[in-house]
């Protein structure tokens, strides 16, 4: 089974000075997300793969393929213990 990323209905965000602004809207959270937790951000509400999501980041921030594969997965279980992301399946 496939990794599968989702961010829920009751989530909303807008970037704002290049950061993520997320607002749980179950429990009024506010969660902020540095320039690279939203480039994270932006490219899985786009619907891509931590795959496609570590690609991007290893080009656009000139940092390692391993590294940034670690980093992506790191934000994504943080996000996914905030309640903002859904992560189901394996890797």
């Amino acid at each position: 089974m496939a990794q599968s990323l989702s961010i829920p209905d009751h989530i909303r965000w807008r970037k704002v000075a290049g950061e993520a602004v997320i607002v749980d809207q179950s429990n009024a959270e506010l969660i902020v997300l540095n320039t690279t937790g939203c480039r994270v951000w932006e490219l899985l509400a786009q619907g891509l793969s931590v795959a496609d999501i570590a690609s991007c980041l290893h080009q656009e921030f000139e940092v390692e393929q391993d590294q940034a594969v670690a980093d992506v997965e790191q934000c994504l279980v943080s996000l996914q213990e905030l309640g903002v992301v859904t992560i189901t399946g394996q890797t």
